[in-house]
C-alpha cells in the first residue's frame, strides 16, 4: 500500500533530520511504497536534507519549500503533493518508533472502513528542566481525546488518514488556522471528520516520542494559543463551548472556570505525589497547571470577545 509521511517544518532542521533517521529504520515495511514529504513552511525553514545521510538515502524524499502558511496549510501542501493512498502525519519535534508505520498500516488493513487512525505519544527525554519535566509528567498530547468511546480530538502530530477521506472534507482548515494561529487545527479537523460520519480509531502501539519545550515562556504561549485555537474550532463548526466543558462569554462562566482552577490545585498535587514527584517539585507543577489553565482561558475568551464585539 503506497504510503506518504508528511512532516511540516518551521525552523527545526535538527528535528527533521532526527525524524528522517527513525523513518529510515522502520521495520516490516516496503520502502519502495513509502515516500517522505517535508514541507518547509517559510523561507527561514528552507533546507535540503537529501544525500546528507547514508541511512536516509533509501528514502524517497520530496521537499516542498513554500511561503509561510501555518501548520494547517503546510499539511495541506503535503496532502496535495502526496502519492500515497494512506497519509501519515508526523511533527518535526517527534520521532517514530521503529514499527510506527507498520502499526499504522495494520490499523487500516485490518478494517477497510477506518478513515483515520490516532497513535500514542510519549515524551522524548533529552535534557531536563523543571518545565520540561512538567510537560513530560503531564503529557497532554499522549492520547487522542475520547468521550463515550468516540474520538473527539485527534493529535495530528501522530496520525494517519486515507487520502480520499481527508480530502473529502477539504483537508485542514488553513483559512481559519493560518500562520497567526498556533493550535486547534487538529480539533477542528476531528470535528469535521465526525460531522461527515467518518470512522476514527486509536492504535496505542503506533508510538512516537515528542520533545516538549524547556522554557517557562512556552507554558504561557502554548496554552494561550491552544485556547484561541479551541475557540476558533468551536466557532468554525457551530459548537457550543459548554458542550465541550468550555466557558461561554459570561462573567458567571468565567468565575466558575477560575473557581475550578483553584479547586483542582489540591487534586493536582496528590496526582503528582502519586507519581513519586517531590513535594517542592509537585508544588511548582501545580503552579504551572494554574498558569496553563489561566492562559488557556485568556486565549479562549479573547476569541469569543472579539466575536461578540463585531
Amino acid at each position: 500500500m503506497k504510503t506518504s509521511i508528511v512532516i511540516p517544518n518551521y525552523k527545526n532542521k535538527e528535528g527533521v533530520v532526527r525524524a528522517l533517521g527513525l523513518c529510515a529504520r522502520q521495520e516490516g515495511i516496503s520502502f519502495e511504497n513509502l515516500e517522505i514529504i517535508i514541507v518547509n513552511d517559510g523561507e527561514e525553514s528552507w533546507f535540503d536534507v537529501v544525500g546528507n545521510s547514508k541511512e536516509t538515502n533509501k528514502l524517497q524524499i520530496n521537499i516542498i519549500n513554500q511561503k509561510r502558511t501555518g501548520v494547517a496549510g503546510a499539511r495541506n501542501s503535503g496532502i496535495n503533493n502526496s502519492k500515497g493512498e494512506i497519509i501519515l502525519f508526523l511533527d518535526c519535534d517527534c520521532v517514530p518508533s521503529v514499527n510506527w508505520v507498520k502499526q499504522m498500516l495494520l490499523s487500516f488493513c485490518s478494517d477497510k472502513g477506518i478513515d483515520g487512525v490516532a497513535g500514542k505519544i510519549i515524551p522524548l527525554i533529552k535534557k531536563k528542566s523543571l518545565v520540561n519535566s512538567y510537560f513530560n509528567a503531564t503529557n497532554r498530547l499522549g492520547e487522542p481525546i475520547i468521550e463515550n468511546s468516540k474520538i473527539v480530538g485527534i493529535i495530528t502530530a501522530n496520525s494517519g488518514f486515507r487520502k480520499d477521506s481527508i480530502k473529502s472534507i477539504g483537508g485542514f482548515n488553513s483559512r481559519v488556522f493560518d500562520k497567526n494561529v498556533h493550535g486547534g487545527e487538529d480539533i477542528d479537523l476531528t470535528m469535521r471528520l465526525n460531522a461527515a460520519n467518518l470512522r476514527l480509531a486509536y492504535n496505542s502501539d503506533a508510538l512516537v516520542c515528542h520533545e516538549y519545550p524547556y522554557s517557562l515562556k512556552s507554558i504561557f504561549k502554548k496554552y494561550y494559543h491552544y485556547g484561541k485555537g479551541l475557540a476558533l474550532a468551536c466557532l468554525s463548526n457551530g459548537v457550543e463551548p459548554s458542550s465541550i466543558r468550555q466557558p461561554s462569554y459570561s462573567a458567571k462562566d468565567i468565575f466558575k472556570y477560575f473557581f475550578m482552577v483553584f479547586s483542582k490545585i489540591k487534586s493536582d498535587f496528590h496526582i503528582f505525589r502519586k507519581e513519586n514527584i517531590g513535594i517542592f517539585q509537585s508544588s511548582l507543577f501545580c503552579l504551572f497547571e494554574s498558569i496553563r489553565r489561566t492562559c488557556h482561558l485568556v486565549g479562549f475568551m479573547r476569541v469569543l470577545s472579539n466575536r461578540n464585539n463585531k
